[in-house]
């Protein structure tokens, strides 16, 4: 009988739910400002998300400032096939 796993998610409130996909709406400028201060409310008692939004944060701050890789061959279509 081949190995079976049971993969069990968290399950969070609701407002811990709603709070992590407003605070990456927020790191895009792209929350209203009373959504916005509906997530600030949130954090200021919730450490979990905080430490959730913090996290988010560096993520995002890595991947805007990371260099964009080289192609390996021109990406441009060839001007004799046309």
């Amino acid at each position: 009988m081949a190995a079976s796993y049971l993969y069990v998610e968290a399950v969070l409130p609701e407002e811990c739910e709603r709070a992590r996909a407003q605070a990456s709406l927020a790191l895009d400028c792209e929350l209203s400002e009373h959504e916005r201060a509906q997530l600030c409310a949130h954090l200021s008692r919730c450490g979990d998300c905080t430490a959730f939004v913090g996290g988010l944060r560096n993520l995002t701050l890595e991947l805007r400032t990371a260099p964009l890789p080289e192609p390996s061959r021109p990406i441009a279509p060839d001007a004799q096939a046309r």
